[in-house]
């Protein structure tokens, strides 16, 4: 019985690497770190047998976790809900980036009074044994995994907790290589825009400019009228298309930089 116990734990340890180095490859293959967490989600909860896969990320003023992505269509109501950092259990697991085994989930939640923005979903109640282990990236704690087991189902030991730890430290790594991946991608634009916007103002203004200067100064050397007002329309276009293109560079340079 206990060989039988050991091989099995063997296997669900291959079994969380194997995901692991999955995710490692799609994000390395440049899969955008929002995919990934989906990826995540979902593997989570095809080894752990789960009905609740989800994560909670926090918000901007980091008061708050929001439950972002799920891993199964049992957990989809969860999406956009809040939970408070302070007196929460999610909240404590993102604070100490301890992990944490809840026996029973339901129980847990209506004994803190805060700790669901508007009240826990009643699904909560089909719900029992729960791991919550935070995505640490290095000292930073990203967000919170949260994996729940119905009523019925195997409890959730020690063991199950190092393994899906090591999961989620291994994904946050992950997602933290992504996510650096995706501002070093956005700098570059914003550098090339900035550049763009140099050379619009340093090269092809300045032009357009000397050209416009040439034209009125013709206007004084056509002794036609209707010649000398299409001069002067050329030259009226010219100022039009340098104020056009000075409005592009300022959007360029105020592109909001996210």
């Amino acid at each position: 019985m206990a060989e039988e116990s050991l091989l099995r734990e063997l296997r669900q340890r291959e079994t969380w690497l194997r995901a692991s180095n999955e995710l490692t490859g799609a994000l390395l293959g440049g899969q955008p770190a929002d995919e990934a967490l989906k990826l995540v989600t979902r593997r989570a909860a095809e080894i752990s047998g789960a009905p609740f896969v989800a994560v909670a990320l926090p918000d901007r003023d980091g008061e708050h976790l929001v439950f972002e992505v799920v891993g199964n269509p049992a957990a989809a109501h969860i999406i956009g809900m809040h939970i408070t950092v302070g007196n929460s259990l999610v909240g404590n697991v993102f604070t100490t980036g301890e992990p944490l085994i809840v026996p029973d989930i339901w129980e847990a939640a209506n004994q803190l009074e805060i700790e669901w923005a508007g009240g826990p979903p009643a699904q909560l109640k089909k719900l029992e044994s729960t791991v919550m282990v935070p995505f640490t990236a290095g000292k930073t704690v990203l967000g919170v995994l949260m994996i729940s087991r119905g009523r019925g189902q195997e409890p959730f030991g020690d063991s199950d907790l190092e393994m899906v730890e090591a999961f989620a430290a291994h994904a946050a790594l992950a997602i933290e290589f992504a996510r650096a991946q995706q501002d070093r991608q956005r700098l570059a634009v914003f550098e090339e825009r900035d550049r763009i916007a140099r050379d619009l103002h340093d090269q092809v203004i300045q032009r357009l400019f000397s050209i416009g200067l040439g034209l009125q100064g013709l206007t004084r050397l056509v002794t036609k009228p209707e010649v000398g007002r299409r001069v002067a329309g050329f030259a009226d276009e010219l100022d039009q298309t340098i104020r056009e293109i000075r409005r592009t560079i300022f959007a360029l340079q105020d592109t909001p930089r996210r």
